[in-house]
């Protein structure tokens, strides 16, 4: 469902490793490293899916070369970090850990869903022995379901199959809550925090994370970074109102759309990209859903984040499918508003512009325009 996150990844990716800002109290870290695989030529470490809203750190060595199977990556933190690392052929590591000294690492491939053992850091060695093992048969499960999937299932074996991983997603947060509440002062639990809220987004229970952090990690820049965000969009969770915003239509205008003065009763709105194979595939589902509903009952805006390079894909995809409800390109910033970092992602909103739910399935919005429906 979240493909497109890598895509995301890879784009932001070799921009992001050098462009932190850190406070007056640098630390050095080193990384020596080795790997077995001959295609690893090209080699660099960033905070990975973690936004960098919340990564503070600074690598001195930008991309490194792997000469004979050896690296060395440098950099400077103020506390524990978390990293992951992406070969120049696009391989990404699972997340890993690094603290203010020098470390070891090897590898042989690259695994998104595998997490590096980093050698003499006490913080890797946390997650490797601490709190993995809480979550192993969740991981386990979610992969399995994971490689279940392929284009050719039916659409109820598809929902399945995602019910099933955003039920896993749900344990494994109260499995990180409950990591945090034990531990506060763990700068494991703050980092998977910060990757929980960037990839999902907004969700209550990032409220009980973040109170379950220690003073410590709190005053951190990366926990009040973290408070900050937590404020700004708590008004863009459920029941909060959705912004207004510039958006430029399908023919070139630029409009500013209302969202409290909507006609119909409910209303999608639908983040997607060209790019977006997860969002693509959802359109059918969507499209039997716009038919059968009247527009005084059922509306959508669909925003894309495509950007100027994607821009004519966007164009063509629309022009070649023709589908019935409203167009935007989002070139105001309105997804970085709501802290979107990944597509599909999306909001229902009442006739008044207040936010119903966030971040559904399909199925689970045709329940509940179903619901709505026979209460009318």
């Amino acid at each position: 469902m979240f493909e497109s996150k890598k895509t995301i990844f890879n784009l932001i990716f070799f921009l992001s490793i050098c462009t932190y800002t850190l406070a007056q109290d640098n630390k050095d870290f080193t990384l020596n490293g080795t790997t077995e695989n001959p295609e690893t030529k090209l080699l660099g470490i960033s905070s990975g899916f973690i936004s960098s809203t919340f990564s503070k750190y600074q690598i001195t060595s930008g991309e490194t070369k792997v000469v004979d199977g050896k690296f060395i990556i440098k950099g400077e933190i103020e506390y524990p970090h978390a990293f992951r690392f992406m070969t120049g052929t696009g391989d990404i590591s699972g997340i890993f850990f690094l603290d203010a000294t020098e470390q070891s690492v090897h590898f042989n491939e690259l695994n998104i869903d595998d997490s590096p053992v980093i050698v003499d850091s006490k913080t890797d060695n946390e997650y490797q022995k601490k709190y993995l093992p809480l979550i192993k048969d969740l991981v386990a499960e979610d992969i399995n379901l994971k490689n279940g999937w392929n284009d050719s299932l039916s659409q109820v074996k598809m929902s399945e199959i995602i019910q099933g991983r955003k039920k896993i997603r749900e344990e494994k947060n109260i499995v990180l809550l409950k990591y945090l509440k034990k531990n506060p002062n763990s700068y494991v639990g703050m980092w998977l925090f910060a990757e929980n809220f960037s990839i999902y987004g907004y969700n209550p229970i990032h409220e009980d994370m973040y109170n379950a952090m220690s003073d410590k990690l709190k005053n951190t820049p990366s926990g009040q970074s973290l408070y900050k965000k937590l404020e700004e969009i708590r008004t863009f969770s459920v029941n909060g109102y959705f912004p207004d915003a510039r958006l430029l239509e399908f023919n070139g205008k630029e409009t500013e759309v209302i969202f409290k003065e909507l006609k119909s009763e409910y209303l999608l709105v639908d983040f997607w990209a060209s790019w977006c194979a997860p969002c693509i595939r959802q359109f059918p589902n969507i499209l039997e859903i716009y038919n059968s509903t009247s527009r005084d009952f059922f509306d959508i805006y669909a925003v894309s984040i495509d950007d100027t390079k994607t821009q004519k894909a966007w164009n063509k995809f629309l022009k070649k499918e023709n589908l019935p409800w409203h167009q935007y390109l989002d070139q105001n910033g309105l997804a970085e508003k709501l802290f979107i970092t990944s597509v599909p992602s999306n909001f229902l909103l009442d006739n008044e512009g207040k936010i119903v739910l966030r971040n559904f399935t399909v199925d689970e919005l045709d329940e509940f325009l179903k619901l709505k429906e026979t209460e009318n």
